[in-house]
């Protein structure tokens, strides 16, 4: 079951080099919400945006607090 991981966790998805420039984050900091056909379901709360990658890296240790979207940066 390693598989499955914890919701509500903050991960770092990657940003692929066609969206960002040479100076720009490699990852991006978000929260997982849930799976989705094709990869993770993840939010920024930063964009209030939601979207569906593969390539991310998870900090299960760490969970998202609601009161810290302002310490996301």
């Amino acid at each position: 079951m390693q598989h499955l991981k914890v919701f509500w966790s903050i991960t770092y998805a990657h940003v692929p080099k066609v969206a960002k420039s040479k100076l720009d984050d490699k990852a991006v900091k978000t929260i997982f919400i849930g799976y989705k056909h094709g990869g993770y379901k993840l939010y920024n709360p930063m964009t209030k945006k939601v979207i569906v990658i593969r390539d991310v890296t998870f900090a299960e240790d760490e969970e998202w607090q609601r009161n810290a979207v302002a310490e996301m940066d």
